[in-house]
């Protein structure tokens, strides 16, 4: 079911009754911007994208498992680093214009 946000302000108790039936959408201008569900709804959904979040570091040991299976060396190539522009020590590329005194 699908409510706007003032209807769901004024009838909150009705929203949360109904959520426990199926997810409660509320819309603003007719644009789902948020969802009412059921506690056990989601602890689902937690579950669900807790077990399918990956790391940066879980696509690496991926890709080194791989690479190990196929008999394959990486090679990474040699860190090179770099200036940060949020650096404070860094000096700014940019020439400061001065005003002319008065």
């Amino acid at each position: 079911m699908s409510w706007k946000v003032a209807e769901a302000k004024q009838r909150l108790s009705e929203v949360i009754r109904d959520a426990q039936k199926e997810p409660q959408i509320i819309t603003n201008r007719e644009t789902p911007v948020a969802a009412v569900l059921s506690a056990a709804d989601l602890g689902v959904y937690l579950e669900l994208r807790d077990k399918h979040r990956h790391t940066l570091r879980d696509a690496i040991e991926a890709l080194v498992g791989a690479a190990a299976e196929e008999d394959y060396t990486l090679h990474p190539p040699a860190r090179v680093d770099r200036a940060s522009p949020l650096d404070p020590k860094r000096p700014s590329k940019r020439k400061r214009k001065r005003r002319a005194s008065r």
